[in-house]
This record gives C-alpha cells, structure tokens and sequence, in this order.
C-alpha cells in the first residue's frame, strides 16, 4: 500500500532522504557495500545471518567469530569490527555500535573503512559537518589493500554521494554539485543516487530546466520515480512556495496524454495538506480506479471529512479497514469519523479502535490526540486531559490536536489558553479538518 495511506504530510523530498535510505545501515542481506547491493555466496550469507541473530541475542563475542571468518572468507566486506559495528547500527543498537568503532579506532586511527563507516553514521544522524569530515578524510586515505578494483571504486563513489549529502546538509549546493558528478565519473554506471542528488542541486541553485532534466533521466532508468514536474513540485512544496508548487503539479497533470495516477494521487494529497477538498476532489475522478484505488479511496475519504460527509468518509474508511485492518492512518480516521456518528456502537467502536492504536502505537502522538478527542466527545474530561497531555509531550503536535485541545481547555474554562491556542491553528500550515463547520457538541 502506497506511502500516501501512511501520512497525511504532502510527499516532499525530505533533504537527503534517498541518501540516507540508500546507504546508510539498513538491514541487508547482501554486503556491506549498500550500493552494489551484491549477493553472497551461500556458505557466507549463511555465516552472516548466523552472526545477526547472534547479534539480536546479544551473544557479540561468538557473532564476532562468525564475521572474522566472513571477512576472511569475503575480501572486499569491512574487517570483522567494522563489520560488527554496522550490523549492531542496522539491528537498532546504535550505542553499542558506537562503542566497537570508538573501540577499533583506538588502534586503527587511519583506518579508512573506520572513516567510512563513521562518515554513514554521521548522515544518518544529520550530523552534516562530521559526516564532510570524515567523508573529506577517507577519500586521502589508503584502502585496504585486499579490496579488488571494482570494491574501491564502489565505496569511493559511495563516499562521494556521503559527502554530497553532508554538503547538502550544510547548504553548500555547488559542493554538493560536485561531489555527485565525481560519484558518477567513478562508479561503472549512472547512479540513481547520485542523478536524484544532482536534480536537488540544480533546483537549489535556481538551474529548474537542469533540474528538470536530471529527474527525467532518473525516470528513465527508474520509471517507477516520479514524473520530473512532480519532483519539481515537491521541491518548490519543500520551499514554501505554494504558488510555484502547484504550478508544475498542473504541469505534471496536463503535460502528457498518458498521466501516471500517482502523479494525480500526489497532487490530490497536497491540495488535501492545503485544505483544498473541492480541488483534490476534482482532480481524483481522473485517476484510474484499477491501478490506485486504495489510493483514491482513502483521499476521497479525507475530502469527504474535510466537507464534513461523514456518512460517506465512514463507508470508504470501513471498506478500508477491512482489507488493511493493521493500518494506522485508516483506523485513525475511521476513529475519527465513528464519533461523529450520533449511534452510540458507532461512538463506542470510534473508543475501541482509538485505544487499541494507542496500545500499538505508544510513542505516536495522533495515537494519543486521537483517543483524547473521542473520550472528550464522550464526556470523559479526565481521561481526556490525561490522553492529551501525553499527545502533546510525544512529539510536535499538529493542527487538530491543537483544536482538540483547545476544545478541553474552553469547556473546563480555560478560555483565554483556548483562544490562544485558536488564533496559533488559524496561523500554523497543515491539513485541518476542523475549519469550516463546528462539530456539533455532545
């Protein structure tokens, strides 16, 4: 199911997104080289999984035996420590991977795979000045000698397109320009990575045709990526510029006679972000309902709540929920449209659902907002004020539940903190389902 049914924040280019997903500690079953993604013979893939579930039981000292005799076995994977560290990062225990690289660079400073790994740890953790460092320091470094040609052409692009992240990072596009074209003059073939890190440049650099042109010729190596026109989009979304934005979405929509749906979908979800529905309303009729229809659905259903049919919101969300009951966002909102329902086992079922996200979902704010909202509706102040105090301590809270909380505080008679709050949404971005008709109090 498509990411658009995750979230409800418009699809923009989070800064060096790709980067990160692409080469930084995601479990694998290949090398440690992420971007060749070459696979193991059978005996070594063997021995590394091995060596991961030693790892997830925290047995490091025999996980350690099964990598000395990997990197033994395998020539260009990283030496048996540097190897541990990655894996313990991939597994989630960052801590413990820290301590082996701190560990090994005790008595292995010049150690280019310590700069290397060290450089991937830092932009996966947005530190874009160190991760320059380290990736500027491993580049003057020797490779291990045992590497064959083509592994030290690999992670000589790799850390190019790491230190083209951190340029990026650090606002320096025409370094960052740099480091992507030296990425490519090195590795066999065009890397998408690098093609994608050119494109945001361009655009940075206010070079939009070029831009243009760098993510079409991603499109054609990868025609799974979006259209150029949406890209651009994205970016200008990314900016703040509305204006620019909507403009190549209508570019993307209108520019050929073959739209691919997701180029439509994306468009639908931002107008939904800018409290648009009539307009994303439009624009999804045209979207085929054989190819994204689980898609459409859920956008058509958070337009049919946005105009307040909840009737309707309730019927697209229920059929939802019954392909994909495990899913967040659907039974967020199904919650979210139930307690508007004047039945009572609709508004008991908009509890049942709200509470069993919170119970799997303990660390997600609109988890917390949610469940808050509907023991408010139902008249459960202190249940209410408890959920909803932990919603706004569990992360950035968002324009809704600035409202739901604002409603608690009014009807326990904080009212100047309620109009506070009020005049704080009607200034802040965001979808905001609440905007044009009041709910009817219970």
């Amino acid at each position: 199911m498509s990411t658009i049914i995750t979230s409800l924040r418009s699809p923009v280019f989070v800064l060096c997104l790709a980067v990160v997903q692409c080469l930084c500690f995601k479990p694998t079953s290949s090398t440690a080289d992420i971007i060749t993604a070459q696979e193991l013979p059978v005996s070594s893939q063997t021995l590394l999984n091995s060596a991961i579930e030693l790892i997830k039981k925290r047995n490091l000292d025999a996980a350690r035996e099964k990598l000395l005799q990997l990197s033994s076995d395998e020539k260009d994977l990283p030496q048996a420590e540097v190897l541990l560290a990655q894996l313990l990062i991939e597994q989630g225990m960052v801590g413990d991977g820290r301590r082996v690289l701190n560990e090994f660079s005790g008595l292995n400073p010049e150690s280019y795979e310590l700069h290397w790994t060290c450089c991937k740890l830092a932009v996966m953790e947005s530190r874009w000045f160190d991760g320059w460092l380290l990736a500027t320091t491993a580049l003057e470094l020797k490779m291990p000698t045992r590497w064959s040609d083509a592994q030290k052409a690999r992670a000589t692009a790799e850390l190019q397109i790491l230190k083209g992240a951190c340029c990026e990072g650090r606002l320096d596009w025409r370094a960052a320009f740099s480091a992507y074209v030296a990425a490519d003059e090195i590795a066999d073939e065009k890397l998408p990575t690098a093609i994608l890190g050119r494109a945001r440049c361009h655009f940075h650099l206010g070079e939009i045709e070029a831009a243009r042109a760098a993510f079409a010729k991603l499109k054609a190596q990868q025609p799974t990526a979006s259209l150029p026109e949406v890209a651009l989009a994205q970016l200008f979304d990314l900016k703040g510029n509305l204006v620019e934005a909507e403009k190549w979405y209508r570019l993307a929509i209108t520019s050929s006679s073959v739209v691919p749906d997701n180029a439509r979908l994306s468009f639908a979800q931002w107008l939904v972000w800018n409290n648009r529905p009539a307009d994303a309303k439009l624009v999804l009729k045209f979207v085929a309902k054989d190819d994204g229809e689980n898609e459409r659905l859920y956008l058509s259903s958070l337009v049919a709540r946005m105009e307040k049919r909840f009737d309707d919101a309730q019927k697209l969300l229920s059929a939802l929920h019954q392909d994909s009951p495990t899913n967040f966002a659907i039974s967020n909102q199904l919650a979210l449209v139930l307690i508007e329902n004047s039945d009572e086992a609709a508004r008991a079922r908009a509890l049942q659902i709200a509470e069993v996200n919170v119970r799997n979902n303990q660390q997600l704010a609109e988890a917390w907002s949610t469940l808050g909202w509907i023991q408010f509706r139902l008249g459960d102040m202190a249940s209410a004020q408890q959920s909803l105090g932990v919603a706004a301590q569990t992360g950035a809270i968002s324009r809704d539940t600035a409202h739901f909380i604002s409603k608690l505080q009014e009807k326990t008679g904080q009212t100047q903190i309620a109009s506070q709050l009020q005049t704080a949404i009607s200034e802040a971005k965001g979808p905001f389902f609440y905007a044009s008709t009041e709910i009817v109090k219970d």
